[in-house]
């Protein structure tokens, strides 16, 4: 039996042409038609496509070259940047930070004795920072119509804020010696809540990067209900919460030197006695353990006006770039670390 034949190998198929060549090179910063390898479409795409990691500097040139691609879009942009014509000239501009990340504002709190200079050092102040390019909270409706003084348009909130519900009980009763006594805890608990209808405006303002300047605060709340008999752990807990200030500026001044200024009297605690009181229940304030670290500052009010006015100034102005770096959400509150 004669051997079968052993097949013929199959013949090798004709090398056909060969695949193009990758894509050629692309140099930085040059610009080149971009056509989609799918379905071998020919519409080309004006894109700019850089190798170089580097962001397109928008003073840089770039040279239009025309180099035919096929890419199949996926290996060749991993380590390709592509920039729209319109986002070429935008390529420097700077990131807006988060919200969270921009500065805030400061909480500047001016408190003291009555007639000691605090509403005059406040809009002073007020004025110096919108001069100087600082964005200050000025709340409306403010709480009485601008003077012609030196300070010009009022820009400070002062506590009780007149202007509200709470706050118009609590100017009947400030303004009328005659009116029905309060008992202290009620007196207390609306002045807090005086303070508690703003504090929502405050905060916002302060991370919104303002800052806001107050003409008195929970201190004074405290220590006037102190100064009525009530007790100072007592006075406190009502006020936790509320933003924390950045700095307090105390205006120092004796009680005998206050009552010689003018409009001394007019309200229901403007007298010597209760202003001694008054001066003695800020120190007890002042060196409880919640409120020792604190940033207040005492100023000697019994000095010219402007003599205090530029230490209060240079205080300030420290604060509020110290704080400009500090993020929105760093707003402390009264009676936390």
């Amino acid at each position: 039996m004669a051997p079968e034949p052993e097949p013929e190998p199959e013949p090798e198929p004709e090398p056909g042409p060969e695949p193009e060549s990758a894509a050629p090179s692309i140099t930085a910063g040059s610009a080149v038609p971009l056509h989609l390898g799918f379905a071998r479409m020919r519409s080309s795409v004006s894109l700019l496509i850089r190798t170089s990691p580097r962001p397109l500097l928008a003073s840089r040139r770039v040279r239009t070259v025309s180099v035919p691609l096929r890419v199949a879009v996926s290996q060749r942009l991993r380590h390709t940047s592509i920039v729209g014509p319109t986002q070429a000239t935008e390529g420097a501009r700077r990131r807006r930070r988060p919200a969270f990340m921009m500065g805030r504002g400061a909480l500047i709190v001016f408190e003291g004795l009555d007639r000691s200079g605090k509403s005059t050092q406040a809009q002073l102040l007020a004025r110096a920072l919108t001069e100087g390019g600082k964005d200050v909270l000025a709340p409306s409706p403010v709480q009485r119509p601008p003077s012609d003084d030196a300070a010009g348009v009022e820009y400070v909130w002062r506590f009780p804020d007149r202007s509200t519900h709470i706050g118009q009980t609590l100017n009947t009763y400030l303004s009328s010696k005659d009116a029905e006594p309060l008992h202290p805890r009620v007196q207390h608990l609306l002045f807090s809540a005086n303070r508690w209808e703003r504090a929502e405006a405050i905060r916002a303002a302060l991370v919104a990067g303002r800052s806001v300047i107050l003409d008195r605060y929970t201190y004074s709340g405290i220590v006037y209900s102190c100064s009525l008999g009530l007790e100072l752990d007592w006075c406190m807990p009502p006020d936790a919460g509320l933003p924390r200030p950045d700095v307090v500026c105390f205006l120092s001044v004796s009680p005998e030197v206050a009552a010689r200024r003018g409009e001394f009297g007019l309200e229901r605690y403007e007298n010597t006695e209760m202003q001694r009181r008054v001066r003695d229940n800020f120190e007890r304030l002042f060196a409880h353990t919640a409120v020792s670290d604190h940033n207040i500052h005492n100023f000697d009010a019994d000095r010219e006006m402007q003599a205090v006015h530029r230490d209060i100034v240079e205080l300030v102005q420290r604060v509020i770039a110290n704080v400009a770096d500090s993020p929105s959400t760093s707003v402390l509150s009264v009676w936390s670390s």
